[in-house]
């Protein structure tokens, strides 16, 4: 991982100095994990060959029925198959953006950085569509929704009901309290 940023680096992708190369270098692959350009042990896979391929042949010329450069339609078959999936839910991000952009023509910035990540199966989509409508009709904010959201989950409603039932609270609580993937040591 140390040689692959220092590739990086080299190649002028990145920049700073990272002090945990290795860490940065996890950072920038994940994303190439999750499309399968290369594996979870950070081995290219046939598709990254693929891209690799076209790449140093410099063989980018369209074949394909929406007249895409070769790496790019390589990439685009990658995102439609890309899927997030979790304990309670799995969708797949770019078929949902597809969706959006044929319900509304576009997206703002903020419709896409904060609601699309939240459609995640086709009852919070219907939602988000509507809560879009409200929003470009100045009935809501990006900001209700993204509450509104919270509070119908039901870990949030626990973590709320959790904190009220305190006297008073220890950075233990606020450890339970939190709703970090990463560790509660984030959360205190």
């Amino acid at each position: 991982q140390v040689p692959y940023y220092k590739f990086l680096k080299d190649s002028g992708l990145v920049t700073g100095n990272a002090s945990r190369m290795d860490k940065d270098a996890r950072e920038v692959t994940s994303g190439l994990v999750n499309i399968g350009v290369i594996d979870s042990n950070r081995k290219i896979t046939e598709v990254g060959y693929r891209i690799l391929e076209l790449s140093v042949n410099n063989d980018f010329s369209p074949d394909n029925i929406f007249n895409l450069p070769k790496d790019s339609y390589t990439y685009f078959l990658q995102f439609l198959k890309y899927t997030i999936s979790d304990s309670q839910f799995e969708t797949k991000p770019f078929v949902t953006l597809i969706f959006l952009l044929s319900e509304f023509d576009f997206l703002t910035f903020d419709e896409f950085t904060y609601l699309l990540p939240l459609c995640i199966n086709d009852e919070t989509t219907k939602n988000i569509c509507k809560d879009i409508n409200d929003l470009r009709n100045n009935s809501t904010t990006i900001d209700q929704i993204i509450i509104n959201k919270m509070w119908a989950m039901q870990n949030y409603q626990n973590a709320f009901a959790y904190f009220n039932s305190r006297q008073s609270l220890t950075d233990d609580d606020f450890g339970i309290i939190g709703i970090n993937r990463k560790s509660r040591n984030y959360d205190k």
